[in-house]
């Protein structure tokens, strides 16, 4: 899952960073046409005031969908995209570890496969969610940042709106995202992204 990413301005290096090529997995994040939308936060959103304190990420469930999977570290490889897990660890997801930890503020980044050979993967449901479906994220600190899906949106792989998708509303998010669209194999594989938008609302 390829994520292409253009340069606009001058963003904070990490967006750039994320602009320049993101998963290498099967398909890519692209840009929605008719302007930017930024997510409709819940009511019972936790300000940056409530943000928690730095943490990976150890596992992380979604109760709607029956996940319950661990959660790796990713970086970039060596083209400069960030690395999904690997194929043959495609039940589990990865936190790249360039975003904030999740529960932090600004939106950290949750990554994982939709399929591989053999068949579904961690995130094959992933668009089926539905705002108010909750994604609980266990941190290596013993603490649950508890999120709230605000939004899932799916782009088509040639373009990305990286103000929407990879800043925060100055507050803790998360952002899930895997592959989506059809299977056109060769380089691009699938066409399309799905990204899950997530607000924190709860932590314990």
């Amino acid at each position: 899952m390829t994520v292409y990413r253009r340069r606009r301005g001058n963003l904070p290096l990490a967006v750039t960073l994320l602009m320049v090529g993101l998963f290498v997995v099967a398909a890519s994040l692209g840009h929605v046409g008719g302007g930017w939308r930024l997510p409709t936060w819940s009511t019972g959103a936790v300000d940056a005031a409530a943000a928690m304190r730095p943490s990976r990420p150890a596992s992380l469930s979604i109760p709607s969908l029956g996940v319950h999977t661990g959660v790796n570290p990713v970086g970039l490889d060596a083209d400069g995209a960030i690395a999904a897990p690997p194929l043959e660890r495609a039940y589990e997801a990865g936190w790249y570890a360039d975003s904030p930890s999740p529960g932090q503020e600004g939106a950290a980044i949750i990554v994982g496969h939709v399929d591989d050979a053999s068949g579904p993967a961690v995130f094959h449901d992933l668009g089926s969610l539905m705002p108010g479906d909750r994604v609980e994220v266990t941190r290596e600190d013993g603490r649950v940042a508890v999120f709230e899906v605000t939004d899932v949106r799916q782009y088509d792989k040639e373009y990305l709106p990286p103000e929407e998708v990879f800043t925060a509303a100055g507050r803790p998010e998360l952002r899930l995202i895997t592959c989506g669209g059809q299977w056109v194999g060769g380089d691009v594989g699938y066409t399309d992204n799905i990204v899950v938008f997530a607000v924190l609302v709860d932590s314990r």
